[in-house]
């Protein structure tokens, strides 16, 4: 492994400071498609164990920097030019969102050093890298979850760029000068205005006009009338074993899962389990530590909450593509999805009612046909399934008004009312952000 010079990794915060020294090293170039990652390899280069290194590589695994690791080794993945588009194309609308959100609560000091940066930043490249005008942004208004994907698929996209799979888009159109006006005067329409503007000239991934379409060979390309049957792998059926185990309390949280015992229960081999256990921990329902048993992670209100921003801002990128239009094959499932919703609830099965609003959205999500959203969706959706289920949520879930704004959701998209489907969209997470802003608040009084 060809090994980059590098001072040695401060004690804190171990691994996260491990996965930041392998991406630069992976983006920059030291490290290329193909390299091999040897633990020992590593552990002498970045002076630290190998259970920190173990995590940042399940970190750099599950945002596609690497492929999985094995027998104490991993290499550096390919570049994927699809990836790194569809990536982009929801860069673009995190950082419009959290514009919107952002702006009228900014100080003037937070202000100031955004429009520094942003007057200082000279391409796209500089724009979303740490220390980037768009980069404060998002960096500003916080938020673990959505950092986290602001910063994976920054760094993707700028890996395929410095890598020439894809092109560079321009920041030239950028209207920064209207966009520090409107900062300036706290104007998050025009900010948020502005972002957009210029993100509809570079999007790879833009909005069709008029319907949508169905991908080809899709369940809705009406030229396909069935799919092929494909024979699902191993794991992902350990997957869905573990994983409706947990949701359904079978499992329970703190529980210990022994790769011996679930071998004998599953009748599986130890890979599969073992591969099952790093998709759980991805979407929160496991705890990985490296030379300890895996347990059930907790259900973590605050966490949650984080997820749920995030979700916003992935079910807008989705129902701004649906409102540029249906065909007849998309009405009728969109349809579908939302009856969903009605009989769950009125079976009144917690755990069918999570999933029918699940459904409803993913709805939009498959339609983007952005493989990056799609993943990210379906995350995101096994930790509000979670949340969703009796005892989880200190608060009370009204799920008559979610119903209600998910008929209402429904039917601006399907008139193609963008007015409403937005205004309903941001109704639905509006407790979300204002528990979002209170956390933030507190953080920041904490660190005062």
């Amino acid at each position: 492994m060809p090994v980059p010079t590098a001072q040695r990794v401060r004690r804190v915060l171990v691994a996260d400071q491990t996965v930041q020294k392998l991406h630069d090293a992976i983006i920059d170039g030291a490290l290329v498609p193909g390299d091999e990652l040897a633990l020992s390899d590593l552990a002498g280069w970045l002076k630290v164990s190998k259970q920190p290194i173990l995590e940042a590589l399940l970190a750099l695994e599950a945002a596609h920097f690497i492929d999985a690791p094995r027998h104490q080794t991993a290499h550096v993945a390919a570049i994927s030019g699809e990836r790194a588009q569809h990536g982009f194309s929801l860069v673009l609308e995190i950082l419009a969102h959290t514009t919107r959100l952002l702006v009228p609560e900014l100080t003037n000091s937070e202000c100031a050093r955004i429009v520094h940066a942003c007057r200082e930043q000279r391409s796209v490249t500089d724009a979303i890298a740490p220390g980037g005008g768009f980069d404060e942004v998002v960096t500003t208004l916080g938020g673990p979850r959505i950092l986290e994907g602001w910063r994976h698929l920054g760094a993707y996209s700028r890996w395929a760029w410095a890598r020439e799979v894809t092109t560079t888009p321009p920041l030239e159109p950028f209207n920064v000068d209207q966009f520090v006006t409107a900062l300036t005067e706290r104007d998050a329409m025009a900010a948020e205005a502005s972002v957009r503007e210029w993100a509809a000239g570079v999007d790879p991934l833009p909005p069709a006009p008029g319907p949508v379409g169905n991908a080809p060979g899709s369940i809705d390309d009406p030229s396909v009338p069935l799919r092929p049957i494909e024979k699902p792998a191993l794991r992902d059926m350990v997957y869905h074993e573990l994983q409706t185990a947990i949701l359904t309390g079978a499992l329970a949280a703190g529980q210990p899962l022994h790769d011996t015992e679930l071998q004998a229960l599953l009748q599986v081999s130890r890979e599969p389990i073992r591969q099952a256990m790093r998709q759980l921990f991805a979407v929160g329902m496991v705890e990985l530590t490296p030379g300890r048993t895996p347990r059930v992670a907790a259900f973590d209100q605050k966490q949650t909450n984080r997820a749920l921003m995030l979700s916003n801002i992935l079910n807008e990128y989705g129902v701004r593509r649906a409102l540029s239009g249906l065909t007849p094959e998309q009405e009728t499932r969109l349809n579908r999805v939302r009856l969903g919703v009605h009989g769950a609830e009125l079976v009144g099965a917690p755990g069918e009612l999570a999933r029918a609003i699940g459904n409803f959205f993913e709805f939009f999500s498959r339609h983007t046909h952005n493989v990056v959203v799609e993943e990210l969706v379906s995350r995101v959706d096994q930790e509000l399934t979670r949340f969703l289920l009796p005892g989880s949520s200190s608060a009370a879930i009204d799920t008559v008004q979610l119903r209600k704004d998910i008929d209402a959701l429904a039917a601006a998209v399907r008139d193609g009312d963008s007015d409403i489907a937005l205004e309903v969209l941001d109704r639905t997470y509006s407790v979300t952000r204002a528990v979002f802003f209170e956390q933030l608040r507190e953080s920041a009084a904490t660190d005062q």
